[in-house]
């Protein structure tokens, strides 16, 4: 990267940084907005529910801090390993890359890896590579390719994340290059799945342990800032392919978008998430608060408590604690796999909440879950065929 910093490259690490700084990540003079946007970014809500929660992080960044920086080849990526270098000249938090080869490109996949490579060796960074045959393991799971590629890349993240707590006892930060186009895809995703108002929110800057620097950041910006400092990357050819979803929405779905009615949606898209995010975060709240209210000494769920709340809050409140559960059952706080409870099984486990108290009822959860309800008391059963598969849906 060329030094100093070219001045385009500059002001967009800038405007990140102000990004960061506004959702709490970084170090600020306006404490009490940060803690603000932070409830907003993060699911938890209190620091003693983080349990109940993906774990949040100790914030803001400092020199105790690890982020580990899922860097694919890919132009975002390799920016924003070279924000984090500049950032880290201010704050002297350790950054380690991690590269993912999914196997599924050949020797293109294997030119991706050698520019991550030859970039972390130039700038002197610490870069854990992993190969895996993901079209396999889609085979073996019953997956997509990209979800299947996704959930190996979370379990390697969070592999290195544990590493690092176990021998350094840093807390650690898994940096992600999603950038406005993505969000604007995911809202878009989420809404042909029928989704809810949290999957209209999108992704946050902050989630857990899960760090998007660029997500406010568009597409254009993020590779005019990337030719001006002359960062190598790979292209991914991939990406132009009708054969996932994604790329017909970004190729196909928002071009039209934009050639019919003369605006690009994306930002507006985006905008959407970021506003949304608010009011997600009051039902989160309601949510949590409930969910420790129901709370029994030996792990299960007061049914009647739970009935007492509106269906909407008690529906998340139940969510929180499956996932609870989840992360007892694994004996792991600090996972960052999450399972996401369909409309349709919030409303059937409601249901379930209100049956006969003096019958043992069931609710197969799909996945290896079952939720029982006996004595005004909830709670969720792991079998042997539980699948902890990252953000599997149920």
């Amino acid at each position: 990267m060329i030094q100093p910093v070219p001045r385009a490259t500059y002001r967009f690490f800038q405007a990140v940084t102000n990004d960061l700084s506004q959702a709490g990540v970084l170090p600020s003079a306006a404490t009490a907005d940060c803690r603000q946007v932070i409830s907003v970014c993060r699911p938890q809500v209190q620091s003693e529910l983080s349990s109940a929660l993906t774990a949040a992080p100790q914030l803001p960044i400092s020199d105790q801090t690890t982020i580990i920086a899922g860097v694919s080849g890919g132009v975002d990526s390799m920016l924003m390993l070279a924000y984090l270098l500049h950032l880290q000249r201010e704050i002297p938090f350790q950054i380690v890359a991690a590269h993912l080869n999914h196997g599924l490109r050949g020797p293109a996949a294997d030119q991706d890896q050698a520019v991550v490579e030859d970039f972390c060796r130039a700038q002197q960074v610490i870069c854990h590579v992993r190969q895996t045959d993901v079209f396999a393991l889609a085979q073996v799971r019953g997956q997509g390719v990209e979800e299947a590629g996704r959930a190996a890349r979370l379990a390697f993240f969070q592999e290195l994340g544990t590493k690092v707590q176990l021998e350094s006892r840093r807390d650690y930060l898994v940096a992600l290059a999603h950038h406005e186009q993505d969000q604007a895809e995911t809202v878009l995703l989420n809404l042909g799945r029928g989704s809810g108002l949290s999957g209209l929110t999108g992704m946050a800057i902050l989630r857990g342990r899960l760090l998007r620097p660029f997500l406010h950041r568009g597409k254009v910006e993020i590779e005019a800032a990337a030719r001006a400092a002359e960062i190598p990357w790979a292209v991914d050819q991939t990406n132009l392919e009708p054969d996932y979803r994604r790329n017909r929405l970004r190729n196909e779905l928002l071009p039209l978008w934009q050639e019919i009615v003369g605006s690009d949606l994306t930002p507006q898209l985006a905008r959407l998430a970021q506003n949304l995010q608010t009011e997600a975060m009051a039902l989160e709240t309601a949510a949590a608060e409930l969910y420790q209210r129901a709370l029994l000494p030996d792990g299960s769920l007061s049914t009647k408590v739970l009935r007492l709340a509106p269906r909407a809050i008690s529906g998340k409140a139940l969510n929180l604690g499956l996932n609870e559960a989840m992360r007892s059952h694994l004996d792991n706080n600090t996972t960052l796999s999450k399972i996401v409870l369909s409309q349709k099984l919030q409303d059937q486990l409601w249901q379930l909440c209100g049956a006969d108290t003096a019958l043992l009822n069931t609710l197969d959860l799909q996945k290896g879950i079952k939720a029982e309800v006996y004595a005004n008391t909830l709670r969720f059963i792991f079998g042997d065929c539980f699948d902890d598969r990252s953000d599997c849906g149920c």
